[in-house]
Formats: C-alpha cells, sequence, structure tokens
C-alpha cells in the first residue's frame, strides 16, 4: 500500500510541475495591429489567462482617446494622438519586450509605476526590450506610458508587447512541495 501512495504522490507531483510548466512556457504578446481601442478611452485585451487593460489616454489637442488606423497598430506620439496613457494587468506579469513601426521622428517613451522605471524607449522600427531589462509588472497596479516628446513632428506606432505571466506563488509553492516526491524511489 505504501508504494502505491508514493507512486500516486510522485505522479501527481509530476502531473502538476507538466501543467504549470505548460501554462507558463510560452511567451505571449498583446496585438494591437487590430484596431481594437480606435477611438476608445480604454479597452482590454486577453493575457494567458488573465486581462491587461489600457485606459486614460491623453493627448495635445483633440479628444483623449487612443488612435489604432489601417493594422499599424496604437499610435504614439504626434499631435492628436495618444502622448500618454495608463495600463494595468489583473495577473502578474514580466512585461519582456515590444514591436514598434516607424512613423516620423520617432519619440522615446517611458513606463513607470510601482517599482518599474524604464525611461528612453526608442520607438524605432522593430522588436526591442525596453531599458532595464524585462519589466516585473504585479496585478492591480496602475503603470504609465509617456512618449518624451508633445510635438505633433513626432510619432510612431506601438504594434505589440511581449510579456510572460508570473505564476501565483500558490502554484510554485505547489511545485516546490512536490519536487521532494519526484526524487523518491
Amino acid at each position: 500500500m505504501h508504494v502505491s501512495v508514493s507512486l500516486v504522490a510522485r505522479a501527481t507531483a509530476f502531473s502538476a510541475l507538466m501543467v504549470l510548466t505548460a501554462a507558463h512556457a510560452d511567451t505571449t504578446t498583446i496585438d494591437f495591429t487590430d484596431n481594437v481601442g480606435h477611438f476608445e478611452t480604454s479597452f482590454a485585451r486577453p493575457v494567458d489567462g488573465g486581462t491587461a487593460t489600457f485606459f486614460n489616454p491623453i493627448t495635445v489637442i483633440g479628444p483623449d482617446q487612443f488612435v489604432s488606423t489601417n493594422n499599424n497598430g496604437l499610435q504614439i506620439g504626434g499631435a492628436n494622438r495618444a502622448q500618454a496613457f495608463d495600463f494595468m494587468f489583473d495577473v502578474d506579469v514580466m512585461l519582456i519586450g515590444y514591436i514598434t513601426r516607424d512613423f516620423v521622428n520617432e519619440p522615446l517613451f517611458d513606463i513607470t509605476g510601482p517599482g518599474v522605471a524604464s525611461i528612453g524607449n526608442t520607438s524605432v522600427g522593430g522588436a526591442h526590450t525596453f531599458v532595464g531589462g524585462p519589466l516585473k509588472l504585479t496585478a492591480g497596479n496602475v503603470y504609465h506610458f509617456e512618449t518624451q516628446t508633445f510635438s505633433a513632428a513626432e510619432a510612431s506606432f506601438l504594434q505589440g508587447l511581449t510579456l510572460d505571466v508570473v505564476p501565483e506563488p500558490a502554484s510554485i509553492g505547489l511545485l516546490v512541495a512536490g519536487l521532494p516526491l519526484l526524487r523518491r524511489r
């Protein structure tokens, strides 16, 4: 009977490890090129078991709203485009990088918030990592995106954000608790 319980415990621990690995092994991309959020003051996107919410856009002139046209992504900078906005996740994430598309005199931008200060990120077209490395964003906290210009002659497109969802502490605890069971014979 002891062998059966041990085998069941090891199989359960191994299954938990496989589920956690599968659920959190891949990098997720939030794609802004589908025009979701166009002329909106807020919008949400699904993120590997959670939600990212983007809100409070600030423009220099015109209504404070997001602009996403012609499948280019969210326009950042420029006179009547979002110069700044807030965002949050309902799960913990590691914000790894971002994808931009050139437009005109690409402005630098910053991401700030609790425990995060990534200053001077480029918006020249391509895939990039954030200044300061991956950014750990905690669920429920508000983070701020802001271009370093308020000129109509500096704009770019934010086409996507790449991130990993961080496993919940309870899941990590289960995993750690089950590891010794995998070693026993």
